[in-house]
């Protein structure tokens, strides 16, 4: 049979076959399939002062009415669908969690006739409930943990005061990686997780912009 790989992602395609021989031909037999979407990739998860997770993700698809969001809690218990995030966003925010437990999460987008594959699993230890008025005097951003790493590590960073706030990952030759936080966040502490899968090995340098605060520490993902 032929294979659906060049065609376009998200919609029905058909074909027919028929059979002939000196003898005549066929009917024709008519058949169908869903191509798959496009899935999303770079799955992030950051932790905020409240315990809360949010979930951010890179959106390939064009074709997707949502998300299906997936978690396990702890390695040993299946993955089980929290939640359906409706539209082409790339951000969810789980406020179900609770320590001390390890949480893993996947996600894939749907339409009425398809889906996609999974994104990548990121999990995340939550240790205990840090309480809001755990609030940083200053700006700081921790060195990653493990260091060197491979494939996961985690980042801990305090911002005094809420505000616009972004992370950048970069390789040696100075070019962006990946970009795991750029959105407004709360003054708290924050951890998020970064999966390097499908970096090579090598040094990289991870930024903190907020407010006036910019930060650079250097991190090594050892295979």
């Amino acid at each position: 049979m032929r294979g659906t790989s060049g065609f376009s992602e998200g919609r029905i395609e058909y074909w027919r076959v028929k059979s002939s021989n000196i003898a005549g031909s066929s009917e024709w037999t008519t058949s169908s399939i869903a191509t798959k979407l496009k899935p999303p990739t770079d799955l992030v998860l950051l932790q905020s002062a409240s315990n809360t997770i949010t979930l951010t993700w890179t959106d390939h698809s064009s074709k997707e009415d949502g998300y299906i969001i997936e978690r396990k809690q702890n390695p040993e218990n299946s993955f089980k669908v929290i939640d359906t995030l409706k539209g082409s966003g790339n951000q969810y925010v789980d406020n179900s969690t609770a320590g001390p437990q390890t949480y893993t999460y996947r996600v894939k987008a749907y339409s009425s006739i398809s889906e996609s594959d999974y994104s990548n699993e990121i999990s995340l230890t939550v240790t205990e409930v840090k309480e809001k008025s755990e609030i940083p005097t200053e700006y700081s951003l921790s060195q990653n943990y493990p260091n060197p790493f491979n494939p996961t590590t985690k980042i801990k960073f305090g911002l005094p005061k809420p505000g616009l706030t972004k992370i950048t990952i970069y390789d040696l030759l100075g070019r962006i990686i990946q970009i795991p936080v750029n959105k407004e966040l709360e003054a708290g502490f924050h951890e998020i997780n970064i999966d390097a899968t499908n970096f090579p090995s090598g040094v990289y340098f991870y930024k903190i912009q907020s407010g006036d605060f910019v930060y650079t520490k250097k991190m090594i993902l050892m295979r």
